[in-house]
């Protein structure tokens, strides 16, 4: 497997949403997928800690894939992330098992909070947190400018 060296480090898979960057290179190990078959790709072929899920992602909806997604991999941590989560996407993505819900990007903090919280369950379990965050954003300020750029994007 690609992350076998790094099992320290935990693994993000970002679908559907910008890139995160980490304040230490070594916080995390990051990959991106831009449609749904990358995503079932990845999940096929890797193991990730956890899967940070957009509504913006091309061929399907979060709904559809994660469906598809608990097939391949029943135990796979998912959250989602939006801008704008209205009460059914919500009661959606909880019972397709987000773990966390995010109004906006997630602060490097938040991450590995969260990332803690899955590597200290124990093996075969899922954590219960089913928790939304609220992002604090500026008045006037679009969500998607206030996602921090990986460094050489």
């Amino acid at each position: 497997m690609l992350h076998e060296e790094h099992s320290d480090r935990p693994t993000l898979l970002l679908a559907g949403i910008d890139p995160i960057a980490s304040p230490t290179p070594d916080a995390f190990i990051c990959s991106t997928a831009h449609d749904a078959g990358e995503v079932l790709h990845y999940l096929r072929a890797r193991r990730t800690d956890l899967l940070l899920l957009g509504l913006s992602l091309r061929g399907t909806s979060f709904a559809v894939l994660m469906r598809r997604a608990r097939l391949v991999h029943p135990q796979q941590r998912w959250a989602l992330v939006a801008p704008v989560i209205d009460a059914d996407i919500e009661i959606e993505a909880r019972a397709l098992g987000a773990m966390t819900i995010f109004d906006g990007p997630p602060s490097p903090t938040q991450l590995r909070e969260v990332l803690d919280k899955i590597r200290s369950s124990p093996a075969g379990q899922l954590p219960t947190s089913s928790v939304r965050i609220r992002y604090p954003r500026p008045p006037g300020k679009r969500w998607a400018s206030t996602f921090p750029r990986s460094p050489g994007d």
